[in-house]
């Protein structure tokens, strides 16, 4: 059996302590209080406890258990300063508090393939963030709290990307006086990426400067640099905006990475690396036919691995629903079936993840049943408000309930808080739709803006088409909707009509003939 935390691993086959893959050498005493601590986590311990269990009540001074607190805390990178892993709980003992997983090694029990696909998946390596409270340059140590609070912000947005976890050590680093390189960031605790910036003032802006590094290579992925009229430092809604606009830069880039680190890992896949690699193909190659296809092979095989996982179906319910819908797949036999089984066996499995629930209550308004889709919605929504998905999927079920001004208000701010990816073309296509009837002149511009952001999708340039023939620009018209078969050469008269209705989508067909 393995213990796995941070970049640390207790072996109970090899008796080995471990660091980044280095063995560190400890006494037998010190790795026993160290096993006992991991496999017991956030369980508090006294002095008396920890006596029976690692000195078989042999009497020792409170010294000699203080001192091997001290020596187990150092050999993990710990101190009692820090007290990143050990802490001491004042009165009562030690408590163990580090994120604990498990691995069967290959010496253990573990017997058929059901049982290697679930250690496969124990063993998928954590992707990591570690967001550092932004530095203050010259000018701005007035300006402290804003930049805990962008960094607070960022974190709650950024805890929507799938899988993702978000490192709690931004304090400790941030009280250094000199703070230490990414590289030296992963050797300590083994945190795959980090986000850092500064603020600095230019005239009358603010000018914030943003990296996202990549910790075990050391190197920059992206960075970027955003500027606001310094009168407005005090308005909330320039905050908002300020983190919505780093997030929706930061998070294309972080996924890009991700998924590169998936397709070029030596390592084999499991449910989680499937997954990701479905979910990163869609946001960042477009919803067309061949990334729908190859998107539902790899959520297949992500669910087979390990039927336990959720995050799979639920994608895949939202995939088959959507792509059925807009004829992204093809063969649609038993397609709602299939999406029903899928959606409520991802529910079954976590009802209380967002991401899931923003995903398969997608799927049921796709499907026509919003009675189950819009509660599911609401719930994603309450409980990450940052679910740019979900505010969206609401959006467009509220359009299907004829609610109009509601639905637009929404998909306005799903689109407004989401990442710049290629998602945002479907979406925006959507609100294209919702303006036909209300304001013409947007349903254009938003279509247009659709078809800047993904030139290989032809949903965009139907609703272009359909909005242009509204205004009565006829030719426009027609040349967009051959741009939209030029796309899809199979685009049929039901995709068509799907998207704009029965009676613009058969006077929009009529220009072809």
């Amino acid at each position: 059996m393995e213990y796995l935390f941070s970049n640390i691993v207790i072996d109970t086959e090899n008796f080995e302590l471990r660091q980044n893959g280095a063995v560190i050498s400890v006494e037998p005493q010190i790795f026993d209080l160290l096993l006992h601590f991991v496999s017991h986590p956030n369980q508090v311990f006294s002095r008396d406890d920890l006596m029976k269990s690692i000195w078989k009540e042999k009497v020792v001074s409170d010294a000699t258990i203080s001192s091997a607190i001290k020596v187990a805390r150092k050999s993990i990178s710990d101190n009692g300063n820090a007290q990143k892993f050990i802490k001491t709980i004042h009165g009562r003992g030690f408590q163990f508090i580090g994120n604990v997983k498990t691995r069967q090694t290959e010496n253990s029990n573990f017997l058929g393939n059901e049982d290697k696909k679930t250690e496969g998946n124990v063993s998928f390596p954590e992707i990591s963030l570690l967001i550092l409270p932004f530095q203050l340059l010259s000018g701005l140590k007035e300006h402290n709290t804003l930049a805990m609070t962008v960094a607070s912000d960022l974190e709650r947005l950024l805890t929507r990307v799938s899988l993702l976890n978000i490192s709690s050590e931004s304090d400790y680093y941030a009280q250094m006086d000199i703070r230490p390189t990414a590289r030296k960031i992963y050797e300590e605790i083994g945190v795959t990426y980090l986000v850092d910036g500064n603020f600095r003032y230019n005239g009358s802006m603010l000018l914030v400067n943003v990296q996202l590094s990549d910790n075990k290579s050391g190197f920059r992925i992206w960075s970027d640099e955003f500027s606001y009229s310094t009168q407005n430092l005090d308005d909330i809604h320039l905050l908002n905006q300020l983190v919505i606009d780093i997030v929706a830069n930061l998070e294309p880039q972080l996924n890009k990475s991700i998924l590169q680190k998936i397709t070029t890992s030596k390592a084999p896949n499991n449910s989680r690396s499937l997954y990701l690699h479905a979910n990163g193909l869609l946001a960042l190659k477009g919803w067309r036919a061949e990334t729908f296809l190859e998107a539902d092979k790899l959520l297949k095989e992500s669910a087979q691995l390990d039927p336990n996982f959720p995050l799979a179906p639920a994608l895949q319910s939202l995939l088959l629903a959507f792509g059925y819908r807009v004829g992204l797949l093809i063969d649609q036999k038993n397609f709602v079936e299939d999406v029903i089984q899928s959606a409520n066996r991802a529910l079954e499995l976590d009802c209380l993840d967002s991401t899931i629930l923003g995903f398969s209550g997608c799927a049921f308004c796709d499907i026509g049943m919003l009675d189950r889709g819009i509660p599911l919605l609401n719930n994603a929504i309450r409980i990450n408000s940052g679910n740019g998905q979900a505010w969206v999927a609401l959006g467009a079920a509220k359009l299907l309930d004829k609610d109009f001004e509601d639905g637009i208000n929404k998909l306005e701010y799903g689109i407004n808080i989401s990442a710049l990816d290629s998602r945002l073309s479907v979406w925006r296509s959507i609100l294209a739709i919702a303006y036909l009837k209300t304001d013409i002149e947007k349903s254009i511009l938003q279509a247009t803006i659709a078809c800047e952001e993904d030139s290989y999708l032809y949903m965009p340039r139907v609703v272009l088409a359909g909005a242009k023939l509204f205004s009565s620009n006829t030719n426009g018209a027609k040349d967009t909707l051959e741009e939209a078969y030029r796309i899809k050469k199979d685009l049929s008269k039901e995709e068509v009509i799907g998207l704009l209705g029965k009676k613009l989508g058969h006077k929009l067909l009529y220009l072809r003939n």
